[in-house]
């Protein structure tokens, strides 16, 4: 698990600009690395994004499966969580306008009118259902994912998606049902919880 941690802080520090305050950056230096890889070598800055993604996936199957305490760290969870929306804002259906450069294979991968750039978005969406909706009594967690959702939903490339993601649907019919898994959410996780919501239903 301690060498989970250091693996996402790592790439998670490497892959992105710190925010500051403005929207991350992919780094001009990784743009770069990632134009001047040709195939069939593949691209290492899609195959980290697609190798950590795949740890959510198993985190949220783990979690549905009721594996928590015996196999699964919250440390280690909070650290996914916040790589996801460090790179979630900066590799998730990018927006072009930012760069003077951009890679084609990056975009391939995780843009907007891709079928592989939402299924990325569905997979962050899931992990954090499962982490709102299926982990009772991990405060921090669910804390660390709304304020994920809240972030990311600040794009409009992926408010404008977010509707053919069947994840953001359930949250929302259990926040509309009252579920008990929103209902146990502590105050300030639920009201930022809302205010995703709100920036999902926000024009772009």
């Amino acid at each position: 698990q301690e060498q989970l941690f250091w693996l996402l802080k790592i790439l998670g520090h490497t892959m992105a600009d710190a925010a500051e305050g403005e929207m991350p950056m992919i780094p001009e230096s990784l743009l770069a690395l990632s134009s001047a890889v040709q195939p069939p070598e593949a691209d290492p800055l899609v195959v980290a994004s697609e190798k950590v993604l795949e740890y959510a996936n198993l985190e949220s199957k783990l979690i549905r499966a009721g594996r928590i305490d015996h196999t699964l760290s919250p440390f280690v969870a909070e650290t996914l969580v916040w790589f996801l929306q460090r790179w979630s804002l900066s590799y998730l259906m990018p927006n072009e306008t930012y760069y003077a450069r951009i890679s084609v294979r990056l975009w391939e991968a995780f843009g907007e009118k891709t079928k592989s750039g939402i299924q990325a978005l569905e997979l962050v969406i899931d992990k954090a259902c499962a982490n709102i909706l299926d982990w009772p009594h991990s405060f921090e967690v669910a804390e660390n994912t709304a304020i994920l959702l809240y972030e990311m939903l600040k794009s409009t490339k992926i408010r404008v998606a977010l509707p053919r993601v069947k994840s953001w649907w359930k949250l929302l019919d259990a926040y509309n049902k009252a579920d008990n898994s929103i209902m146990r959410l502590l105050p300030p996780t639920l009201s930022k919880l809302v205010q995703a919501m709100c920036h999902a239903l926000a024009e772009g």
